[in-house]
């Protein structure tokens, strides 16, 4: 997870190219963003680069990745 992606473990992952919807809820706050399939893993997963986020959706992402830098803020489980 990163302000520009994130990697999605599945084993049947999308194409490298295709746009996707991405969705993630932690705690109660929901991210939602496009994506555009960068690789693929197959079997495993793919990795996401986030295309169009919405300005609010920043700021909830932000606050995630500031809270897995801190020790002791609990972890993100996607």
């Amino acid at each position: 997870m990163s302000i520009g992606g994130c990697f999605l473990d599945m084993l049947n992952p999308s194409p490298k190219g295709a746009q996707i919807r991405v969705k993630i809820s932690h705690a109660s706050a929901t991210f939602h963003a496009i994506g555009s399939v960068a690789f693929v893993i197959p079997n495993m997963g793919m990795g996401v680069a986030f295309t169009n986020v919405e300005g609010n959706q920043v700021a909830i992402l932000q606050k995630w990745l500031l809270g897995l830098s801190v020790p002791d803020k609990g972890t993100l489980a996607i």
